[in-house]
């Protein structure tokens, strides 16, 4: 019990302080790791003494943002992170952009006065900036609050950001711009003006980079001081300074078009479709979907118009079947156009007949344990779905054509041959036993992978190519275990480790990627 509130507060303030120490303990880790990161990828530029190798078969560079770096840097920053390759390959990117064309937001970021991803932000956002034409960036504004600006949203103020004429980027501060950009003491913003660029700087490249430069002064304030509405805000406005066009641009542009699928993790008897299309598509689309939605409630279907629908878009999976169920409810896209009843009479009695060979022909792969087949409650893995109970696999297959192929063991045990090239046979084996690449956190389905041989091919001896001595890895980890010093082993069925140069120890097994709790 308490005796006053005073003394409840302060019981209840010592965790609060506790936890509050933390996470500036956190703070500062974040910041020092960023900056050794940074550190670290400088140290992987590939050296300007050393020739660049020109076989594929051995250790090989890697280009980010023009620079040339050792292959496997993205490959240890990718396991370090838990996170794929292409990933690691962006936050790179986004770190070289933050020194050498971001410096007063990189600064913030080093100082432990902003976090990366925030900074992160920025690189995104100026990455829409043209690199070629355009009207140039406006200059002599930053995003610090005050009086409007012309050109500016109210809030934003004129601010001085000369330099002292002629002084070029620091050395060490990473900027592509040449005379009359000056990083030291305020933010260059002058552009190059008429036809010429910098010296041996094509205009349209300095115009970009004396961008970055000018956004780098906008932002840079604002940059871990506000809250995140404000700064975005800040962030929109310098965009639209140096690129006056964009908002405009944006509103021209084709939009993209595009339909996709997934599959419903909590739900595992839905999957789901998102599409962009044509407004007209969209109309006639929704018009279909519903009249066949009308037409099963017609025929006694009770369930909520919303099912209905969903149902009546899966039937338009098989066209011939819609237009046998819909009759010839429009010509749009026909070709011929039925002129007559006797014409259109023709198109029905020709979608009775294909409605069988429209049903789409497609495979799916099913993992599951062999004894197990009479359960209904079976719980399956089913490739590119998830798992499934083995009633719900049934209800997928229904009304197609089943093709069943014997049970796969993917132990292997027993299968083997003495030559250096994979038999089908063998290579089913291996890709149903890995659905994803044998590399630490990679998500990569193996169906077009290559098998790499785990323990090296020796001509001549017996029983090297068989399911428990191969494993399906992209190009560049087959290249980081053959020539860049990293270590692979297989102790175990089903369990694979990997070393890394910089200590780094993984263990991948079915279970995922589990990583070592010390450096080996």
């Amino acid at each position: 019990m308490y005796a006053s509130v005073e003394e409840w507060r302060a019981e209840a303030r010592e965790p609060m302080a506790e936890w509050i120490t933390v996470r500036q303990h956190i703070a500062d880790l974040e910041t020092y790791a960023v900056t050794l990161l940074a550190h670290a990828i400088n140290a992987y530029r590939w050296p300007e003494e050393l020739p660049l190798p020109e076989r594929c078969d051995t250790f090989r560079a890697q280009s980010i943002q023009g620079e040339t770096f050792g292959e496997d840097l993205t490959s240890e920053i990718a396991i370090t992170l838990k996170t794929s390759v292409g990933a690691a390959e962006r936050l790179v990117g986004d770190i070289l952009r933050l020194e050498e064309r971001l410096p007063q937001c990189w600064t913030k970021v080093t100082t432990g006065e902003a976090e990366l991803w925030q900074a992160r932000k920025i690189v995104d956002a100026c990455t829409t900036i043209p690199t070629t034409g355009g009207e140039g960036p406006r200059t002599g504004v930053t995003g610090l609050p005050g009086t409007a600006v012309d050109g500016l949203p109210d809030g934003y103020a004129e601010v001085n950001t000369e330099t002292e004429a002629g002084t070029g980027c620091d050395a060490g501060a990473g900027c592509d711009d040449k005379a009359g950009t000056g990083t030291g003491g305020g933010v260059g913003t002058d552009t190059v003006s008429g036809t010429e660029g910098s010296a041996g700087v094509p205009p349209a490249a300095a115009s970009a980079a004396a961008a970055w430069t000018t956004v780098d002064g906008l932002v840079g304030p604002s940059l871990g001081v506000v809250g995140p509405r404000r700064f975005f805000t800040t962030l929109d406005a310098a965009i639209l300074t140096v690129d006056p066009g964009h908002n405009e641009r944006l509103r021209h542009r084709q939009p993209d078009r595009f339909v996709r699928t997934g599959h419903v993790k909590d739900d595992p008897g839905t999957s789901w479709v998102y599409a962009r299309l044509d407004p007209a598509d969209v109309v006639y689309l929704e018009a279909t979907t519903q009249w066949l939605a009308d037409l099963q409630a017609s025929q006694g279907d009770t369930r909520s118009n919303d099912v209905r629908r969903a149902t009546a878009f899966g039937q338009l999976g098989n066209p011939a079947a819609a237009v046998q169920a819909l009759g010839v409810h429009t010509t749009r896209g026909l070709d011929p156009v039925p002129q007559s009843d006797a014409e259109t009479q023709v198109i029905m009695d020709a979608a009775a007949r294909l409605a069988p060979l429209f049903t789409p022909r497609t495979q799916v792969y099913v993992h599951l344990v062999p004894d197990a087949l009479a359960d209904p409650d079976t719980v399956t893995r089913v490739e590119q779905l998830g798992p499934m109970l083995a009633s719900q696999v049934a209800a997928l297959t229904k009304g197609s054509k089943v093709r069943v192929t014997p049970v796969i063991h993917v132990d292997g045990v027993g299968i083997t041959v003495d030559q250096y090239e994979i038999p089908n046979k063998i290579r089913e084996h291996v890709l149903l036993a890995h659905p994803c690449e044998c590399f630490p956190y990679s998500s990569r389905e193996t169906r077009h992978l290559d098998l790499d041989h785990i323990r090296p091919y020796a001509p001549g001896l017996p029983g090297q190519t068989s399911p428990d001595n191969l494993a399906p890895l992209s190009r560049r980890a087959h290249r980081l275990k053959t020539h860049a010093g990293w270590q692979f082993d297989h102790p175990d069925l089903g369990t694979y480790v990997w070393r890394t140069p910089a200590g780094q120890q993984t263990m991948i097994s079915p279970h995922g990627t589990l990583r070592s709790p010390s450096r080996q």
